[in-house]
């Protein structure tokens, strides 16, 4: 490009812009070398944190003498439906480790009617007397890092 006297100053500032662009567009396009090092491994993202879990613990019970091998506690998500179990339990309780949710706590064996769920319910917080009625099942509560107890799965005699 020539610059000639006489140019006028609108000429003159299209030029000046042409050779500030020129000029730019050179600095930025640096050797292969910085290329290629500018073109490192993407950072990977964050992994997402493990879901923050609390636990449930109880006492267990079937109307007989014994715990049947196969006795099993479950928990239900209200929220999500999904169902937790666990089972092989040496001794007269349990505690199991859940996500955060709202739960509905249950005890099943096959030694007991086909499919019965022996909830932890109303009547078990009434002491499961002749007069305590309602069976609805307890909405617990579980948090992060805490353990709720006293979830007692012990309604095997609901109708």
């Amino acid at each position: 490009m020539e610059l000639r006297r006489g140019a006028s100053p609108a000429q003159l500032g299209r030029r000046a812009a042409i050779i500030a662009m020129v000029m730019a567009l050179a600095a930025c396009s640096g050797s292969d070398e910085d290329a290629e090092q500018s073109q490192t491994a993407p950072t990977p993202a964050p992994a997402k944190p493990a879901p923050e879990a609390g636990k449930i613990a109880g006492s267990l019970s079937y109307p007989s003498d014994y715990l049947p091998d196969d006795l099993e506690v479950c928990a239900e998500d209200t929220t999500s439906g999904e169902v937790t179990c666990t089972g092989g339990f040496e001794d007269n309780s349990y505690a199991m480790e859940l996500p955060v949710g709202i739960y509905h706590v249950w005890a099943r064996t096959d030694d007991y009617e086909a499919g019965y769920r022996a909830y932890y319910n109303e009547a078990v917080r009434c002491g499961l007397d002749v007069t305590c009625t309602d069976r609805s099942a307890i909405d617990v509560a579980v948090k992060a890092e805490e353990t709720v107890t006293g979830v007692d799965p012990a309604d095997w005699y609901a109708p």
